[in-house]
């Protein structure tokens, strides 16, 4: 999880996740940047796909093709407001 300097608490938030479950948290100081946030997030992940998709739900995240993202065998989801890691087994 990447966080540029939101006032809605995601520190927190995924500090208490970071305890339980395999999420990093970054924290930009740099003047709030969609794509430097995601080059972020990308330099440092350790799955083999990752998929950038908008948190607002425009674009359905059933919508991946199930059968391709199950064959890759590890792979993340987040969100802004929701954030769930995925292996095939």
């Amino acid at each position: 999880m990447v966080d540029d300097g939101s006032k809605d608490g995601t520190p927190d938030k995924v500090g208490a996740w970071e305890r339980r479950s395999p999420v990093r948290l970054i924290e930009r100081r740099e003047k709030p940047d969609l794509t430097a946030s995601i080059w972020a997030g990308v330099v440092v992940s350790q799955v083999e796909v990752i998929v950038v998709m908008n948190a607002d739900l425009s674009y359905p995240s059933e919508r991946l093709a199930r059968d391709v993202l199950m064959k890759i065998g590890n792979y993340a989801i987040t969100a802004k407001k929701l954030v769930g890691r995925v292996s095939a087994a």
